[in-house]
Order: C-alpha cells, then sequence, then structure tokens
C-alpha cells in the first residue's frame, strides 16, 4: 500500500463524499476491478476505513516516490466476453474530421432518443448522469472517458468504435449512394 492525499473533494456518482480535500487514504497495489470502468483508477482506503473506493487518478497525490503503474487498476486477462474494445483514434497524416459529440448527436437522433432518454438508458447500463451532461458531451468534439463511451454504445445500441469515425460523413455517403442508386435504376430503366 501506499499513502495518498485526496487533490480535492472527491464523491461518489451518486454524491455521496468519499474524502475532503488534503485526507489521507492507503492506495492499494494490484487492484483487479471487477467493472472494467474502473481500469485507470486507483483503490484507495480513506481515513484507515475497510471499505475502500475507486477514484480518478487525478485526484490523488501520492506522498512518497512509488511506481505509480503499480497502483493504477489494469484490465484483467482478456477473456472473450464479447465486449469489444474500444480503438484508438486512428493517427497519420491524413485529415480527419473527427468530433464525438456530432456523432454522439447524430447516432441519437437516428435512433429516435432524446438526450433525457439517453440519460435513462446510460444509467441503466451502470453510468447515471443528468441531462445536461449529455448536452455537454453533445457540444464538445472531443472523447469521453472509456467508461462514458461504452456506456453511450450499449445505450444507443453501437459498437464503441463507431464514435470514432467522422458519422457525419458517412451520412453523406449514404445519400450519395442512394442517388448513385436511383440514377443507375432510373438509365436501366430508360
Amino acid at each position: 500500500m501506499a499513502r495518498v492525499t485526496a487533490a480535492d473533494e472527491i464523491y461518489t456518482r451518486g454524491g455521496m463524499l468519499i474524502a475532503r480535500a488534503g485526507e489521507v487514504g492507503e492506495a492499494v497495489r494490484d487492484a483487479v476491478p471487477a467493472d472494467a470502468g474502473n481500469c485507470g483508477r486507483v483503490f484507495v482506503r480513506w481515513g484507515g476505513r475497510r471499505h475502500g473506493y475507486w477514484v480518478d487518478r487525478d485526484d490523488v497525490r501520492f506522498l512518497k516516490a512509488v511506481n505509480v503503474s503499480h497502483y493504477v487498476a489494469r484490465p484483467a486477462a482478456k477473456e472473450d466476453n464479447g465486449d469489444e474494445e474500444v480503438p484508438p483514434l486512428p493517427s497519420g497524416s491524413f485529415s480527419y474530421d473527427y468530433d464525438f459529440g456530432l456523432n454522439l448527436r447524430l447516432i441519437r437522433r437516428a435512433r429516435r432518443l432524446s438526450q433525457g432518454a439517453l440519460c435513462r438508458r446510460m444509467g441503466e447500463n451502470g453510468l447515471p448522469l443528468a441531462q445536461s451532461t449529455i448536452s455537454y458531451r453533445e457540444s464538445n468534439p472531443q472523447a469521453p472517458g472509456r467508461e462514458f463511451l461504452r456506456a453511450a454504445a450499449r445505450a444507443l445500441e453501437v459498437p464503441p468504435f463507431i464514435f470514432l469515425f467522422p458519422v457525419a460523413q458517412l451520412e453523406e455517403y449514404q445519400r450519395a449512394k442512394k442517388f448513385l442508386l436511383m440514377m443507375s435504376s432510373a438509365m436501366a430503366g430508360g
């Protein structure tokens, strides 16, 4: 274990205060999360309590020099459980107009869901949040964390990687394809 302090007040997703700013806790080495959404987080027991909490790495400061990677949760051994891995964003010298918020909005609308309905579905998939969070994400081009990405994908019934494509350009492609098919059938019939 390694001693840590809370960088700021830390709350659970439900709003319960876990630790006050400066409170000391013990980070557990090599903790394995039961929920993949806690990968990349640190398991900490605050104030000598037996029960611990998963907290974001940026929410704690280690008091001594340690190899932090031993305290940041990694996924358990890979099993084939049907869960798709979230691929990294493409890299290269090509132009790529990636906009997570636009993709989220287009996919949500294609599913004919309101922002509130998407919030409810994401809550059912383990990530309760407010409608304002969806509104914020839809207006922000930056990709969210893995937990949000997976919950949104499950709620919208799409693979997570679909958010990494320029969905707006895919819609333009579909319209062009439909037009070309209509033109070719008109030419064949006439």
